[in-house]
């Protein structure tokens, strides 16, 4: 099953835009007449799923301590109120932008799905951090241990830790699970002069890390140049997803 992370902004301008793919990535492409998106993760979405394929979606919002004049309790995609959520009015906003462009992507291609809400304390600490990552470890891990989950990941929103948890549960599902399959890693970049938003792939990283790990108690003479071969990097400088045997 394919499965899509995200965050969702607490930005005050969410501009709707044509994506531009500036990785060479096919899984980032999308006919250029398709609609205009404000969430990266739609993109994946738009270009991999099919017709009456179901997927799995885990979205993380940014909950508050106490609440304040510009803040509610969280209103789920079926108006239904979750008193133990309290959350910006930006949060709100956009998360039902989200789901808005989430039912047009739906009606359009004619998938299901099945979306997973998972609260983030604003609170900064290791064990706010190590609780997210136990909670997106169980919530990513196969479910069936026949079906490959094929996990896609847009790492723009959220606090600057969820990115850093997210590539460490990623990691954790690629070494100590058999069907977890890391797919896709991506970024938002906006700029501001000119409204336009880029999106930069970023699974080579990935792939990086799992070659530093694959190298621990190798005895090898150059490892820089060892990486640059198991990644398969061409003279242009493009990495290729190669998977070490261990």
């Amino acid at each position: 099953m394919k499965h899509f992370i995200s965050s969702i902004s607490v930005n005050s301008k969410m501009d709707r835009v044509r994506f531009q793919n500036c990785s060479r990535c096919p899984q980032l492409d999308h006919p250029q007449e398709s609609m205009k998106l404000i969430n990266g993760i739609m993109v994946p979405i738009m270009s991999t799923t099919k017709r009456d394929e179901k997927i799995q979606i885990t979205l993380m919002i940014n909950t508050l301590d106490t609440m304040n004049s510009k803040s509610r309790f969280f209103k789920d995609e079926n108006r239904c109120f979750h008193e133990e959520w309290i959350v910006s009015e930006l949060t709100q906003r956009n998360y039902y932008y989200f789901i808005a462009e989430l039912h047009k992507l739906k009606k359009k291609i004619g998938f299901e799905y099945e979306l997973t809400i998972l609260p983030v304390p604003e609170n900064e600490n290791a064990e706010t951090h190590f609780e997210l990552f136990r909670t997106l470890v169980r919530e990513l891990q196969p479910k069936q241990t026949d079906e490959p989950e094929e996990l896609y990941a847009d790492m723009t929103f959220g606090m600057k830790p969820i990115s850093m948890i997210l590539f460490m549960v990623f990691n954790y599902l690629y070494r100590f699970t058999n069907n977890a399959l890391p797919k896709l890693l991506i970024y938002v970049f906006r700029n501001h002069d000119t409204k336009e938003k880029s999106l930069f792939e970023l699974s080579h990283l990935f792939h990086m890390n799992a070659m530093f790990e694959h190298m621990t108690g190798l005895n090898v003479k150059d490892p820089l140049e060892y990486v640059e071969r198991l990644l398969g990097m061409q003279e242009e400088g493009v990495l290729h997803e190669t998977r070490p045997e261990s």
